[in-house]
């Protein structure tokens, strides 16, 4: 409620110096931030915005800049953009470029309805309350490390983020596998709903080791969304700036947390299921196949890509895994030659 854009000035003010503006707006986007004392910055998520965010978090104060954040989140935000009407498909991917830059991207192809997305700066020290069946009873938390993310229906719930650490966590759509714990009231102070998951593990944790460690001390209960009438079926990609990523998922109501090596989520059914799925595409090569002799005669390929004969095409979660997996891995062939 009552939002005001940022400051037209190098840096950011902190609460004390706060004055109100009017809302404004520009061809290349807007810039919004709420009122509140123990506020989150908020910005339209543009790539010019994302520029404008390269902060180093210090307290509710914001200097340049924080490293990784403009090229690791403009790639998010610019894949962000990519909206397909009628579509609910999200593909995550992390990238180790030869000098150990570790670069982490995702679409986000919700079609269902506008999630009126922003980007949102939120300080260390910045309080949540988790959600429960009975409202934001669960877990309270202040952050312990800053962060930049993504959030969702102009509200505090994001999709995806990074800390000041370098940590970044996406929420992905996982509809008919996602199963959370059972509510128990007696538990409410460890209890948070899955929307809540992206925050506390970007405003707690600077690893993927210390994010699975922390999952484990929290119950994570199904929460009715009212903008979908469900609870949010999720599960998540969390990578830190050494490259090492995990995929946090919850099945038939039990935390399962496996290693990410290869570095690509897309959504349903389970992790598992996707790496165990290519071992049917081991074929897959960027390497034109060879000529072959038949009797007396010579049959070479066509053309190139023949090595790529099988690769699916379509847009079904299992595909997308084979496709991004098969991209990084022939990238990484080439960049190593």
């Amino acid at each position: 409620t009552g939002f005001r854009p940022f400051p037209a000035r190098r840096g950011f003010p902190t609460s004390d110096s706060i004055r109100p503006r009017r809302r404004f707006s520009t061809e290349r986007g807007s810039c919004q931030t709420s009122k509140r004392l123990n506020r989150i910055w908020m910005a339209r998520a543009t790539p010019l915005v994302v520029r404008q965010l390269k902060l180093k978090l210090e307290g509710e104060r914001m200097v340049p800049p924080l490293k990784y954040v403009g090229t690791v989140l403009s790639c998010s935000v610019a894949l962000l953009c990519l909206l397909v009407a009628g579509s609910d498909a999200c593909t995550g991917i992390r990238l180790i470029a030869k000098d150990g830059s570790v670069v982490y991207g995702r679409t986000m192809e919700w079609g269902a309805f506008d999630l009126n997305s922003r980007v949102a700066i939120v300080p260390r020290g910045f309080g949540f309350s988790g959600h429960t069946p009975d409202g934001q009873n669960g877990k309270h938390w202040k952050g312990k490390v800053g962060f930049v993310a993504i959030d969702m229906l102009e509200k505090n719930a994001f999709c995806d983020g990074m800390n000041e650490q370098g940590l970044a966590v996406g929420l992905f759509y996982h509809p008919g596998f996602a199963s959370y714990l059972k509510y128990d009231k007696t538990l409410a102070d460890s209890t948070i709903s899955a929307v809540d998951v992206v925050p506390y593990i970007l405003g707690n944790f600077a690893t993927v080791r210390e994010a699975a460690e922390g999952m484990k001390t929290v119950r994570v209960v199904g929460v009715v969304e009212a903008a979908l009438g469900i609870p949010v079926a999720a599960h998540w990609m969390v990578v830190d700036r050494t490259g090492k990523s995990i995929v946090i998922e919850f099945l038939e109501g039990e935390l399962r947390i496996f290693d990410n090596s290869l570095g690509v989520i897309t959504n349903a059914p389970e992790y598992s299921w996707h790496t165990t799925n290519l071992r049917n595409y081991l074929n897959l090569s960027p390497v034109a196949l060879p000529a072959l002799k038949l009797e007396n005669m010579d049959f070479r390929p066509l053309g190139a890509g023949t090595g790529m004969f099988g690769l699916p095409g379509d847009f079904t979660p299992a595909s997308r895994f084979i496709a991004m997996n098969s991209a990084d891995k022939f990238e990484h062939q080439y960049a190593m030659a």
